[in-house]
């Protein structure tokens, strides 16, 4: 009976968006059985074949883990499975911040508030934090080659993200130097990083891939507006290139970039860079009830509608990427969820 007890207090905690579940099962009260909490979320459909996420991380929060395996004969689990995920270990985080460029290139005013703002939401999910300012080339490499080495066998993941200027699968050290992405992404794979074989190797990327923009129209200022200030070095490229070589060919990686291919990224010099905010804010809100890909698709929707003000009165919009080879759903969990 204590487990049934705990476990209809933790599905108060985890429901919380879900009033009218929250409903139902208070009046189950301490008497309650296990079968009818089961129902209930089931009814609302909380958990379906589709998704016993939610029942998995209630049996990790009450310390019974051991009855996981249970879940496997579930219709549809492997096909439809999701990543486990244990919020004791979620993983390292690292999150390189480079705001004070050499050799006259641009300050990158407001990269502060993204690197605040991904601290703060991967704190919240329980990783372990890493955070770099002003990285030369050589360093950035450095970073990802001592986080590859590391053991990562307790953890669930691992997330790198990068804020810095860029260029077509490149970004930059503040020595102006490029590091091709491909570099970074290919030091966790299987064969160079074993202890995360079989887990999500996440690359969250603010930094332009090119120079072209879309504008949209002039805008009349009834007053002023900052301008945002994009994170292009202008080197001899073609653009028109794919980034097909960015991930590994291995599977559970996931690269998001703040732009397309060949497109300028945006920054707010007052409030951050718009895919940045945009992401803390929707894995904040969403990230117990969707998993990372639909919530990425919500913040390319999301993005994709800003009209962003450059100058002249102009306006352009910008629509973020991603490219994965993730075979899992991946649900994060908040520490306060627990």
């Amino acid at each position: 009976m204590e487990d049934v007890t705990a476990m209809i207090q933790k599905s108060k905690d985890c429901l919380t968006n879900f009033s009218p579940a929250v409903r139902q099962i208070e009046k189950i009260g301490k008497s309650g059985k296990i079968f009818e909490f089961l129902n209930i979320i089931q009814e609302k459909k909380h958990i379906t074949s589709n998704n016993v996420s939610f029942l998995y991380q209630l049996l990790y929060d009450i310390n019974r883990g051991e009855l996981v395996h249970f879940l496997e004969p579930i219709k549809g689990y492997e096909s439809n499975g999701f990543y486990p995920f244990d919020q004791s270990y979620s993983g390292k985080c690292v999150i390189i911040n480079n705001c004070k460029f050499e050799n006259d290139l641009l300050e990158r005013i407001g990269s502060n508030l993204d690197a605040d703002e991904l601290l703060k939401t991967f704190r919240q999910l329980n990783y372990k934090i890493e955070r770099h300012e002003d990285l030369k080339s050589h360093q950035i490499l450095e970073v990802a080659d001592t986080l590859s080495k590391q053991d990562h066998s307790r953890y669930s993941s691992v997330v790198v993200c990068i804020l810095s200027h860029g260029g077509l699968r490149s970004v930059y050290g503040v020595d102006g130097f490029p590091v091709p992405v491909r570099n970074l992404t290919e030091k966790f794979t299987g064969s160079n990083c074993k202890s995360l074989a079989g887990k999500p190797k996440l690359f969250f990327v603010q930094a332009c891939q090119g120079s072209k923009e879309q504008i949209v129209q002039r805008r009349i200022a009834k007053r002023p507006v900052a301008r945002a200030l994009n994170d292009v070095i202008r080197v001899e490229t073609d653009e028109d290139d794919t980034v097909e070589d960015v991930i590994p060919d291995e599977s559970d990686f996931l690269l998001a970039f703040s732009t397309a291919p060949g497109c300028s990224s945006y920054r707010d010099p007052n409030n951050g860079s718009y895919f940045i905010q945009a992401l803390c804010d929707q894995i904040q809100k969403d990230c117990m009830r969707n998993h990372l890909l639909d919530i990425l698709t919500d913040v390319n929707k999301r993005v994709s509608k800003y009209d962003i003000p450059i100058e002249d009165n102009q306006t352009v919009k910008t629509a973020p990427s991603y490219y994965t080879s993730l075979t899992h759903k991946l649900h994060f969990f908040p520490v306060n969820s627990r």
